[in-house]
């Protein structure tokens, strides 16, 4: 693949870490973003698996954000879906 061919990729790697960026910032939630370093440990995990497995990375989010970390279902749910909308769109422009 040639560098060119993955230039709309990159446009959307930095666009979308700009705005998380800019997020975190403007709202100052560095802290609550340090307080959730676990839920980026799970995350790493359930990306591993959605990528090597036909299943998604919310049938891991979901069990270890509501069973293990003790959150409620609701947010489990919203964020294995926001996860899915964020890596689906990603591999669409991939």
């Amino acid at each position: 693949m040639s560098r060119r061919s993955l230039l709309p990729f990159r446009i959307w790697v930095i666009g979308f870490l700009l705005a998380w960026l800019a997020a975190l910032l403007a709202w100052d939630l560095a802290a609550e973003l340090l307080g959730h370093w676990p839920m980026a440990l799970a995350m790493l995990f359930g990306s591993y698996v959605a990528g090597s497995t036909p299943m998604g990375g919310g049938t891991v989010a979901f069990p270890i954000l509501v069973l293990v970390m003790d959150e409620p279902a609701s947010m489990g749910r919203t964020f294995s879906f926001a996860i899915q909308s964020v890596g689906m769109s990603s591999a669409s422009i991939y």
